[in-house]
This record gives C-alpha cells, sequence and structure tokens, in this order.
C-alpha cells in the first residue's frame, strides 16, 4: 500500500516540476515493491520533464514488462518518442493505448499531434474529432483542432476552435494568442493586438506572447 503513496507523492512532485524529487519517491516506491509497475511509469515522466527521453522510454518499458496492458505506459512512451520528433514511432505507441484503452481521449488527441507534425492535417483532424468525442470539454484539443485548420489556412475555422477552447476554459492564455495569430494571418491587426494584449493579460510573463504583440503592432504601423 505504501508504494501507492510514494507513487502518487512522486506525481504531485513532478507536477511541481521537481523531478529530482519525484525519482526519489518513485525509486522509494520500488523498494518497498520491486515488480510496482506504475512507479516505473511516474518515474519515466519524471525523466521525461528534465529531457532525457531515452531515460524516459527505458522506465515506460520497464512498466509495460510488468504490466502489458498498461495503456497509460504506452500514452507515455508515445510521448517521448514524440519529443524525440520520431512521429510514426510516436504514433504506433498511440495506438497500442488506444487498443489497450479504448476511450483514451489522450491518446488520440496526441496521435492527432503527431500526425500534425507530419503535416497529415486532415488525418489530425479526425484524431481531434475522436478525442473530443471522449472528452467534450478538453481545451487543448480544441486548441490543437484550430492549430490544424490553421494550418489548413482555413483561419476562421481555426478562430471558431479558439473560441470553444475559451469558452470552456475563459483563462486559457494559449487561445487568445494562437486567435491572435490567426487574425494575423488575416491580416486583421487590430484584432491580433486585442488577442495578444488579453493572452499577456492571464500569463505576464509569456515573452512569446510579447514578441507576438510587438509583431502585430509593428504590422499595424506599416499600414497607416
Amino acid at each position: 500500500m505504501k508504494s501507492y503513496i510514494y507513487s502518487g507523492w512522486a506525481t504531485d512532485l513532478a507536477d511541481q516540476k521537481d523531478y529530482a524529487g519525484a525519482i526519489a519517491k518513485c525509486q522509494k516506491a520500488l523498494e518497498l515493491n520491486r515488480k510496482f509497475g506504475p512507479a516505473y511509469d511516474n518515474w519515466g515522466k519524471a525523466l521525461d520533464g528534465k529531457r532525457d527521453y531515452d531515460g524516459a522510454i527505458a522506465k515506460y518499458q520497464h512498466a509495460i514488462a510488468l504490466d502489458p496492458k498498461s495503456a497509460p505506459a504506452y500514452n507515455n512512451w508515445g510521448r517521448a518518442l514524440y519529443e524525440k520528433q520520431d512521429y510514426d514511432g510516436a504514433i504506433v505507441q498511440y495506438q497500442q493505448a488506444i487498443a489497450l484503452d479504448p476511450k483514451s481521449a489522450f491518446a488520440y488527441s496526441n496521435w492527432g499531434v503527431a500526425l500534425y507534425d507530419n503535416q497529415d492535417y486532415d488525418g489530425a483532424i479526425a484524431k481531434f474529432q475522436q478525442a473530443l468525442v471522449l472528452d467534450p470539454k478538453s481545451a487543448d484539443t480544441y486548441i490543437r483542432w484550430g492549430g490544424a485548420l490553421d494550418s489548413k489556412r482555413d483561419y476562421d475555422g481555426a478562430i471558431a476552435k479558439y473560441q470553444q477552447a475559451i469558452a470552456l476554459d475563459p483563462k486559457f492564455a494559449l487561445a487568445f494568442d494562437t486567435w491572435g495569430d490567426a487574425l494575423m494571418s488575416k491580416k486583421d491587426y487590430t484584432g491580433a493586438i486585442a488577442k495578444y494584449q488579453q493572452a499577456i493579460a492571464l500569463d505576464p510573463k509569456n515573452e512569446l506572447f510579447r514578441d507576438a504583440l510587438e509583431a502585430a503592432e509593428a504590422a499595424k504601423k506599416k499600414i497607416k
């Protein structure tokens, strides 16, 4: 039972970006039970946070060796491969996660991101739609769907998805930022400035948002 406690503690520490602390708790969980697969999975996520993707994959594989039906471990393995820009390899792991857990909205959404980075925008959209059937309140997935539409130059369609993300999470700064990007593509610089300002109000320390605002202000000045 204490293995569960240490493993859960590790998750909390990783969420706080205390990856070294998270790893220490996973190790403690495994001292108590060497066959406790979730501790290896959480250890992998902590290594993911440290950008040690090969180390993370090794831990996910260990978790799967102990529990071959662990859909989360396959999903996390896919995420690590994605970070290594092995998009095809990531998709294989997401498919395995979905085979084990057909209701994994997260795996469908991640699969969509991998397809997006392979420039298969229609395929990505199909996966985002499947994810939203399973989890209709995922603001992140609406953002991703909007990004795919944006890449297809369907800026109005993209904006509609960003608006849906904001309806679900009014404090989602990234949604305002991406809405601003779509308006920039439409050369609506005044509208873009307003959205970037809203993004900055929600996340004042984000330098990317500030850079986008400066670009929009400069573009607006050029047309005067």
